[in-house]
């Protein structure tokens, strides 16, 4: 079940544990957007990876379905107006970076102002959240692995501060690290990769993760399901394939 699989999901909802896998099809569509202007308007269609604006053919198939049944939607958001948006319109949200202890200060105010808006035909909210997975007792090693895609996202992924908006960045500042942010930033712009992401703060890679032995693995599932996950997207870290698999039936036993 999981050799093709590139994603696994682990729903932990009240007493339903079902994993899903997300296979490389064509009717996993992803949709981004390509600017961020007010006049912001393309796709990019997973997983083939191929950008194009809604005047595509390609999009013709899409549309036919749309006019005949609802396309379920998932919306990976960050900032308060697309989070908002979110859990107003999308059967689902994904946020980047779930850290449960920080995520009410993050979001819990879009996500309120949403679902007053919300139709409840749609249901309750979907909320997926990615994390990286290892269960033993020396594995906390695994955490450092995320240190150059925190630093890149962080310091990276967008102008400094002072001349425009990194949303990565501004959701570290909202889960109260602005300084250390401020520095990996700075580190990173100027060229000093390696030195920004030895700045990522143990705290963020632990908060953001399920990695260490099975009780702390165990009491980050709970967190994460106290702050209103309902979905997880993991990341089994491990040498071979069968261990991998393993760590999927563990953190669904974990769950149950």
């Amino acid at each position: 079940m999981f050799a093709d699989a590139q994603f696994v999901f682990q729903h932990a909802t009240g007493d339903e544990h079902a994993i899903h896998t997300c296979l490389h099809r064509a009717q996993y569509i992803g949709f981004n957007r390509i600017t961020h202007g007010k006049d912001a308007r393309g796709i990019k269609l997973h997983p083939r990876a191929q950008s194009f604006n809604f005047d595509s053919p390609a999009m013709d198939e899409v549309f036919a379905l749309a006019e005949s049944e609802r396309i379920p939607i998932l919306i990976a958001a960050l900032g308060p107006k697309n989070v908002a948006l979110a859990a107003e319109l999308a059967e689902g949200w994904q946020p980047i970076f779930f850290y449960p202890e920080k995520a009410a200060a993050a979001w819990a105010e879009p996500l309120a102002a949403g679902q007053a808006r919300r139709d409840p035909s749609l249901g309750p909210l979907d909320v997926v959240a990615a994390a990286p997975l290892a269960i033993g007792p020396d594995v906390s090693g695994y955490l450092d692995l995320a240190r150059p895609m925190f630093a890149l996202y962080i310091g990276g992924m967008g102008p400094h501060r002072d001349r425009g908006h990194n949303f990565y960045y501004e959701l570290a500042v909202r889960f109260g690290l602005g300084d250390i942010a401020a520095r990996i930033q700075d580190e990173y712009l100027a060229g000093r990769k390696e030195e920004a992401a030895a700045l990522v703060p143990v705290e963020l890679l632990e908060g953001t993760s399920l990695i260490g032995p099975e009780g702390l693995v165990t009491e980050r599932l709970a967190a994460m399901k106290e702050a209103g996950v309902t979905t997880l997207n993991v990341t089994p870290l491990a040498g071979t394939h069968e261990e991998r698999v393993r760590l999927i039936e563990r953190v669904t036993d974990l769950t149950a």
